[in-house]
């Protein structure tokens, strides 16, 4: 979405916090609604939208005020808190119940980020605080600026804003009908920005100047765009929590595989992604099950979001893209757009929910092509089953672990039923791996399948050798 976090304030929490080993509980987001906001949207945030967290997550609880208000399409106002590095991984390490995307992101986090890191800062969210146990956090009232403690009567985790301008209409689903081509969805912008205010929002961003670092009350702000609206931005990226300090999530943001992005520079390289596993998985995707990057060009969007798919971005969008896509966003939430800030927001901190799921298991276990003449092409069909109780999800697709020519390899999906890649109980669905071999030598490969049975994709690992092919290449 083209939405704004604008300004934020920083304060230095870290030496005054007590830590609490034990994680809280039962998720729940609250949105204190101005009296501008109709009585049935507040109602529908604090069920529909709400509930969209509380389904997902067990430990994300925010107090938020929501109001309208003169802004791009939205923006979020909240004071920043920090904690030391090693207090960030203590808390990961401290959870008894990690799920494998908590687990991988733990082992990145000590491989990649903490020579880099491990004496400095860490920014964190006032939810992703309260998740941990962590006391003394600073939040806003509901004036949009006054700072007040976490727990005292009136005081916020932070203050959205979502635009009142005529000239941007809205878009409600719970009143039903078809999205003017011209319109956002609300619920959706509110999700985005809920995400930044739980802990998907960076620490870098566009500014003039570099702003003062962690302990001084200085103020940053980081503008979005309209869809497909250009304006003019600061050509250089800075650090908004002060130098070298980055947000949760900005410790899992990655350029390659081994390749942090922030450690040590703010690059704006295209290309940047979010991975919990030290830069092998891109661990977001949008509606099409395309793996998302971040916008990290000095563009005047926000930084930490997806960079968006303009001008067709209703073929990809996500929750968390950097622009809104106006007729094309109606219903789009964090179950339904990739999940990629599900995956985000499990990495930072926040426990899921266990449910009943589809279980997806792959026949056979290992492809193995054999021998196959020079320039020729072998096939090789691997069966996707879906063995659970629930839908499953087929995301992307892809190669990894690629020993030899990547040439080599490809395939063909065909799990796209209903068009959305939905596999129900008991049912299969195909992917065609071709090899075709240019050299003499044994490739190696694993592809790999995400899916919404698993926080990890299902891996098939691949074996093909190539031969003289007596018949020469014509």
């Amino acid at each position: 979405m083209n939405l704004t976090k604008a300004l934020r304030m920083a304060v230095c929490l870290g030496v005054g916090m007590v830590f609490v080993t034990a994680l809280a509980n039962a998720g729940t987001i609250t949105y204190t609604c101005d009296p501008s906001i109709a009585a049935a949207t507040c109602n529908y945030l604090n069920t529909t939208v709400a509930g969209n967290y509380s389904s997902t997550f067990t430990n994300a609880n925010a107090d938020i005020y929501i109001t309208y208000g003169t802004t791009d399409l939205a923006e979020t106002l909240a004071y920043l808190n920090f904690i030391t590095y090693n207090q960030y991984v203590g808390a990961l390490t401290s959870n008894p119940d990690k799920s494998a995307i908590q687990a991988s992101a733990l082992s990145a986090l000590n491989t990649y980020d903490s020579t880099p890191y491990g004496s400095g800062q860490v920014e964190i969210t006032v939810a992703l605080g309260a998740a941990f146990g962590f006391t003394g956090l600073t939040g806003i009232e509901s004036d949009g600026a006054t700072a007040c403690t976490i727990g005292s009567a009136g005081c916020y985790n932070a203050y959205i804003i979502v635009t009142n301008d005529p000239g941007t209409p809205l878009y409600y689903d719970n009143l039903g009908g078809p999205e003017p081509s011209d319109a956002y969805d609300y619920y959706g912008v509110v999700e985005h920005e809920t995400d930044e205010v739980l802990g998907t929002a960076s620490c870098v961003g566009t500014a003039s100047i570099n702003p003062a670092g962690p302990g001084a009350r200085a103020a940053f702000r980081t503008v979005h765009n309209l869809s497909h609206v250009t304006t003019a931005a600061p050509s250089k990226l800075s650090d908004g929590c002060g130098d070298g300090v980055p947000s949760a999530v900005d410790l899992f943001r990655y350029s390659a595989a081994g390749h942090l992005v922030l450690d040590s520079s703010l690059s704006t390289k295209p290309g940047a992604y979010f991975s919990y596993d030290g830069g092998t998985t891109n661990g977001a995707n949008g509606v099409a099950n395309t793996p998302k990057v971040y916008n990290t060009l000095a563009n005047g969007d926000d930084y930490a979001d997806f960079l968006s798919s303009s001008p067709d971005c209703g073929t990809d969008i996500a929750v968390q893209d950097a622009e809104g896509c106006p007729g094309e966003d109606a219903g789009l939430t964090i179950l339904n757009d990739g999940r990629g800030e599900i995956n985000i927001l499990n990495a930072v901190g926040y426990d899921r929910v266990a449910t009943a799921s589809g279980t997806l298991t792959a026949s056979p276990t290992i492809l193995n092509f054999g021998s196959v003449d020079l320039c020729r092409t072998k096939k090789e069909v691997l069966t996707l089953e879906n063995n659970g109780t629930t839908e499953v999800q087929i995301g992307a697709v892809s190669f990894t672990n690629i020993s030899g020519n990547p040439a080599d390899f490809s395939f063909h999906r065909y799990c796209n039923a209903n068009g959305n890649g939905e596999l129900g109980p008991g049912k299969s669905c195909a992917i065609a791996v071709l090899f075709s071999p240019d050299a003499l030598t044994t490739d190696t490969a694993t592809l790999n399948i995400v899916n919404s049975s698993s926080d990890s994709p299902l891996q098939v690992p691949i074996m093909a050798m190539g031969t003289p092919n007596p018949n020469g290449c014509r």
